[in-house]
């Protein structure tokens, strides 16, 4: 740790925000994944339940009669139902995402890039509530909304936790602190696929921890969060605030010469003042705009056709679907996730 390089106070807010809201983005998106089959049948439990022994219902023969082990491997997802009520809960996680990132400009520019990741704890406290207790309330609706909740808060975690980073960090490691965002991502992948094997908490009694596990990244952040710095170029740039800037940048660099880092944010501070404002028609209509908008969104269509979705959400059925058995597939999904991210 030196001049220009690491501090305390810096290393503490990166890991206090990637913790807090990196590592929970990659948990939501990998956690759906190894307890398929059980919450499958848990899913498949509650319509029964609601039928009750009323075997003359032209229902209670979609859900009720017993499976073998087999069948609950093999069969249970041919239930056409039961397959568009688990694309629900899967999908509906992307629709969140769609509209909390569709939020990141009008938060970060309201509250601050650390203040919206403090509020965006709200959405991820929510979700991990819906998502904790629909077995105790008997109901795959509550499942569904938390699904969709813990979208919006991963639509916001994932652009402003490296918007943070590389705001907070010196110019001579924006680029390595920037890539922390997508290290938690990884990792929290992995963790989410360990800790859903069968014999840890994939398993009908462990799915609702599994799911609820996401309080504890909004807690640590909730309560560390508050003593890390604001990011000096909010600060600055769009509160105009220039002593709380330069105290900013102090306590995260440890010394009180900071004059070029200063002189920077004001330079682009004046270049910003002769800009012209760009609006969504102008990513279209001129013409070195649209040049980047077509290559930025042709990168975001190219990922979502490499079919890394599919691998997320639904590796381990596609494993056991070719003939693996249920832990080989586990074990599978876990390597070819990492592989993959």
């Amino acid at each position: 740790m030196g001049e220009g390089g690491l501090t305390g106070p810096l290393v503490f807010a990166i890991l206090s925000a990637a913790f807090g809201s990196s590592f929970l983005f990659g948990y939501n998106i990998g956690v759906i994944n190894a307890p398929q089959t059980v919450m499958g049948l848990w899913i498949r439990k509650v319509k029964c339940s609601r039928i009750g022994n009323n075997s003359a219902d032209e229902s209670w023969g979609q859900w009720c009669p017993e499976l073998d082990t087999q069948d609950k491997q093999e069969h249970m997802f041919e239930n056409g139902t039961l397959n568009l009520i688990w694309s629900v809960v899967a999908s509906i996680f992307c629709l969140g995402g769609l509209i909390g990132a569709l939020t990141t400009s009008f938060f970060v520019n309201r509250f601050g890039r650390k203040g919206t990741l403090l509020i965006n704890n709200v959405s991820g406290i929510i979700a991990a509530a819906l998502l904790s207790f629909p077995s105790l309330a008997g109901s795959y609706e509550m499942l569904i909304a938390g699904r969709f909740v813990a979208g919006l808060n991963a639509g916001l975690n994932s652009g402003v936790p490296p918007m943070y980073f590389t705001e907070i960090s010196p110019s001579s490691l924006r680029g390595a602190i920037g890539s922390v965002h997508q290290l938690f991502i990884t990792i929290a992948i992995f963790v989410s696929q360990i800790l859903g094997l069968p014999y840890i908490l994939g398993n009908s009694y462990g799915w609702p921890i599994l799911m609820g596990l996401t309080i504890v990244p909004c807690v640590v952040q909730l309560l560390t969060l508050p003593f890390c710095q604001e990011s000096p170029k909010f600060l600055y740039l769009s509160k105009g605030d220039e002593r709380g800037a330069n105290d900013a940048l102090v306590r995260l660099r440890k010394r009180t010469d900071i004059r070029d880092e200063m002189d920077e944010m004001k330079l682009e501070h004046e270049q910003m003042k002769n800009e012209p404002t760009v609006t969504f028609r102008d990513l279209f209509v001129n013409p070195f705009l649209r040049k980047i908008t077509i290559i930025a969104v042709m990168l975001m269509v190219m990922q979502q056709l490499s079919g890394i979705n599919a691998v997320m959400f639904y590796s381990t059925s596609i494993f056991r679907s070719a003939g693996l058995t249920p832990d080989q597939a586990a074990y599978a999904t876990i390597g070819m996730v990492q592989k993959q991210t």
